[in-house]
């Protein structure tokens, strides 16, 4: 208990300390909460929320940490919805294995730890997760005073097996209704039709693409690959679908068709952000904002 209380303590105080500070999100009670330099944190029985002056960010503690919503503070629109990594084992008949697909949220998936590390102008959650033959840290990272928001996974193979593909998968709110990337330095835009499947260009220059609504000042989603060497490492054609409800899926791969081996590592790293109006010129922005000369 008294350990509890110290944590609660440590927790409601981050703001006040200029060195980095870890706590355990695991070990805090429902209704622990802090906030620091714009960042406002709050843990309950089933989720963990992130509230900046641009967005809410909600994880869903039940099922591994995994994206539950993303809503943009100005017009209330839902950016994502879910979010998660899934990984496909291709079948091996020499060793007797069928296919089998495993996804972050299932009960195969364990995780190890969760801890929120705050610094002085950010502030990131770790959790670790223990996955058949592989081991995965899930970084999100926060910014004080950035509209943005930091996803990574970071994959280390414990096992050998043949990864068929690693998928980081996310959905974006019924309100989004057109997607966009640069195509030879042109814009290429891509209407929702529920249930079809279409393909986004990915610029090597303009690593990004969006998600926009159809009002005439549009809100949408910026999902910027800031990394160029990451960025590079994803097939041509990024692969998309209209959802019947409305919006869009996403399915970034790696390790397609891979022969992995004990020791084996790779990574996924995006940056998100709420976005209004001229979707092209925001995410341009957004990409020189966060790496600055790339």
């Amino acid at each position: 208990m008294r350990r509890l209380f110290l944590l609660i303590a440590l927790l409601a105080g981050l703001s006040a300390w200029p060195a980095p500070v870890t706590v355990d999100v695991a070990a805090l009670p429902a209704g622990a909460e802090c906030a620091f330099d714009g960042l406002q944190v709050r843990q309950e029985a089933e989720l963990l929320s992130f509230t900046t002056g641009d967005y809410e960010l909600v994880l869903d503690r039940q099922r591994n940490y995994v994206i539950k919503s993303l809503v943009a503070k100005s017009g209330g629109v839902v950016g994502l919805d879910y979010g998660q990594l899934f990984v496909v084992f291709g079948e091996d008949s020499s060793a007797g294995e069928s296919r089998q697909v495993f996804y972050e949220d299932q009960s195969s998936v364990k995780v190890t730890g969760a801890t929120l590390t705050v610094g002085k102008h950010s502030a990131s959650l770790l959790v670790t997760q223990t996955w058949p033959r592989l081991q995965i840290r899930k970084i999100v990272g926060f910014y004080a005073g950035e509209p943005y928001f930091r996803l990574a996974y970071h994959v280390l193979a414990t096992g050998s097996f043949h990864c068929e593909r690693t998928t980081l998968n996310l959905g974006t709110g019924p309100e989004l209704l057109a997607a966009v990337a640069i195509d030879n330095g042109n814009p290429a835009w891509k209407q929702h039709q529920p249930g079809k499947w279409f393909n986004l260009p990915r610029s090597q220059a303009d690593r990004w693409f969006a998600y926009v609504s159809a009002e005439p000042q549009p809100n949408g989603l910026a999902v910027i690959g800031a990394d160029p060497w990451f960025w590079e490492k994803l097939p041509g054609l990024i692969l998309g679908s209209g959802r019947k409800q409305g919006g869009f899926t996403v399915e970034m791969i790696r390790w397609r068709h891979h022969p992995t081996r004990t020791g084996d590592a790779m990574f996924f790293e995006l940056f998100l952000a709420p976005i209004q109006g001229d979707a092209v010129k925001a995410c341009r922005d957004l990409q020189k904002r966060i790496v600055p000369g790339l």
